[in-house]
Formats: structure tokens, C-alpha cells, sequence
């Protein structure tokens, strides 16, 4: 865990955010034909979000994508929804997506906020600028992260209980524009209508291994 000036610091520099999925938008449940899915709660905070980064950068949008070691029908779905700009499914080396990522948008790790949960995350978490995990009752991991310094923040909340929805209000609220984005996303007139319009000319790609 870093302290909250060098946080802000490093966020300032954040041009793209990539999440894992299982076990981030969900709480990673396997099965025969079963695939993890998303919630409104959490959509909705990283849609506020992005608008929010919209404002704070001057109507500069984030680069934004899902990177899963699965395919995965829900992740499909939420990327196109949400007109995000990436899906990398299958991807059990996670540092492919990555480059690929930099190398395409012209960004340094270090941009890049990485939202993750679990070990095979750890390829991209030790790269990124911010690293924010996902809560879970595993202390021993936890501290493993903390320790070896890849995590930058790490959500009380567990994945079933609405933890990406509560890191994107943290990032809101560092960015210093929590009430702001809340206030201009219920007028749903100008700054709002701008920013939807922009956001829904995004075409994603989507990449499988």
C-alpha cells in the first residue's frame, strides 16, 4: 500500500484501465456452461468513473479493456455494452495483452491502472502504475501482495459485494470530483450527453488466444 500523495501521483498519469474478470466483476464461481457475469452496481461505477476521468482530462477518454484468462459469453457482452475498447480472452500469459496494449496506444506500464484478484494476475500487477485488488479472505496472499509492493489499494469489499463499484467511487474521490460526476450524471443534459456520445463511437476489438 503506497501513501495517498504518491497514489495521486501516479494516478494523475493513468491513461488506460484494464480489469481481469473472474473473480473481480464476480466472485470467480466455475462450472459446466456456467460463466461469471457482472452487476448494474458495478457497471455503473465504472461507467461513472470514466466520465468522471472524461472531466478531469478534458473530454480525453481512458483507454479501457477486459483481459481474462477465460472466454467468457458475460465478458463478451458487458465489453460491447459498455463500448469498451478491448476484450483479450484466453489469454493465460497475461503479459501478452499487456504489450500489445502499450505498444498499440503508445503508453508506458506505468499508465495503466490494473483492477485483479489473483495470481495469474500478478504478470501485469507488477508492471502496471496503480494495482487495486480485489478483497478476499486469503490473508497469507494478501500479504504477499502487500509485501512485495503490488498493491496499491485493496478493497474491503469482496467481488460479490460490489468491490469495483466501491474502487471506482476511491478513484472518484481522488481525482477530487465524486459529487461533481454524481451531480452532472443526474442533470443527464450537456457534459453527460457529450461524454456518452463520445463514448458510444468506440468499436471493440476483441482478441482470443
Amino acid at each position: 500500500m503506497i501513501s495517498q500523495p504518491l497514489f495521486k501521483k501516479k494516478l494523475a498519469g493513468i491513461k488506460a484501465f484494464i480489469f481481469d474478470w473472474d473473480g473481480v466483476f464476480n466472485a470467480g464461481e466455475k462450472g459446466e456452461n456456467i460463466t461469471g457475469t457482472f452487476t448494474e452496481s458495478d457497471a455503473m461505477g465504472i461507467n461513472l468513473m470514466r466520465f468522471g476521468y472524461h472531466i478531469n482530462h478534458k473530454n480525453r477518454m481512458p483507454y479501457m479493456a477486459v483481459v481474462s484468462g477465460m472466454n467468457n459469453a458475460s465478458a463478451e457482452f458487458f465489453v460491447r455494452r459498455e463500448y469498451f475498447n478491448a476484450l483479450y480472452s484466453n489469454f493465460k500469459n497475461k503479459r501478452e495483452p499487456l504489450q500489445r496494449i502499450c505498444e498499440q496506444q503508445g503508453i508506458k506500464p506505468a499508465e495503466v491502472a490494473y483492477f485483479f484478484d489473483d495470481v495469474l494476475d500478478i504478470p501485469i500487477a507488477e508492471q502496471c502504475g496503480i494495482r487495486i485488488v480485489i478483497g478476499k479472505k486469503t490473508p497469507v496472499f494478501n500479504d504477499y501482495l502487500k509485501k512485495n509492493k503490488l498493491c496499491d489499494y485493496m478493497t474491503a469489499n469482496g467481488a460479490a459485494d460490489y468491490a469495483l463499484r466501491e474502487a471506482c467511487e476511491m478513484l472518484m474521490q481522488q481525482y477530487g470530483i465524486f459529487e461533481e460526476v454524481i451531480s452532472k450524471r443526474v442533470l443527464f443534459n450537456g457534459p453527460y450527453l457529450e461524454y456518452l456520445a463520445t463514448r458510444n463511437t468506440i468499436t471493440p476489438v476483441l482478441y482470443h488466444s
